[in-house]
């Protein structure tokens, strides 16, 4: 008997489902059941990766209160959850964050002089105030790279880098940037470095940027960086720590 014909003989299983009158109760079958968060339906694996204080949080992410998010609207979501975790985890003393803030427009801004001491003394007198060490640092002509310590439990690192992004848009005006745009981009980078190797691969990264842009034949030639500190012991416009 062909293999055709034996699946042809074969009774229907499904049968004795479909012809029930009962509703399937899935709490009855030991099915879990989808996790509610403040009214909206969210992911199994979103309820269990994020601290307290999540339901109010969400309470004001799109969709509202008692209405799930539209699909389109989920990158948002995880965009706000995603940035909660990750600076819940890294707000403590002994942290390391390597920052990097870009300008809105990419170009030659930061070339002059003046303009790259501005910056750099506006960098400096906010992380004195917030009690931020420096590890590193290099002002580029549209983005600025530095490797932070925090020495203190809370959210110095990224409320130094909100003063030091709205001073510096005050303060300076790049000659030929668009009037009507931002200086710099909302957001900025942050990522947790784990270990000293890490800091060091980050500190090798920065000083050899202005020689990769073809600004200096060597790190120690580029004057708005730590290079000269690690070089030569000569001070910058920011204390750099060992």
């Amino acid at each position: 008997m062909s293999w055709k014909k034996k699946k042809e003989r074969e009774p229907c299983k499904v049968g004795a489902h479909s012809a029930s009158t009962t509703p399937l109760n899935l709490a009855e079958a030991g099915a879990p059941a989808r996790p509610k968060c403040s009214g909206l339906l969210l992911p199994p694996r979103t309820q269990t990766q994020f601290p307290h204080g999540l339901e109010s949080s969400l309470a004001t992410l799109p969709g509202g209160r008692g209405r799930p998010p539209r699909p389109s609207q989920w990158f948002l979501v995880n965009e706000i959850l995603d940035m909660r975790r990750r600076h819940s985890q890294i707000a403590f003393v002994g942290t390391l964050h390597f920052v990097t803030t870009s300008t809105r427009v990419m170009g030659n801004w930061f070339v002059d002089d003046a303009a790259c001491r501005a910056v750099l003394d506006v960098f400096e007198t906010n992380r004195v105030k917030f009690g931020v060490v420096c590890y590193g640092y290099v002002l580029m002509p549209d983005h600025f790279h530095a490797l932070l310590g925090q020495t203190e439990d809370g959210m110095a690192v990224p409320r130094l880098m909100q003063a030091f992004k709205s001073t510096v848009a005050h303060i300076c005006q790049p000659h030929g940037y668009p009037p009507s745009l931002p200086l710099w981009n909302s957001h900025y980078d942050d990522v947790p470095i784990p270990g000293p190797r890490a800091a060091i691969i980050r500190r090798r990264y920065m000083h050899f940027n202005p020689v990769k842009r073809g600004m200096a034949a060597a790190p120690e030639d580029y004057f708005w960086s730590s290079a000269r500190f690690f070089f030569f012991e000569e001070p910058g416009v920011i204390t750099v720590t060992y």
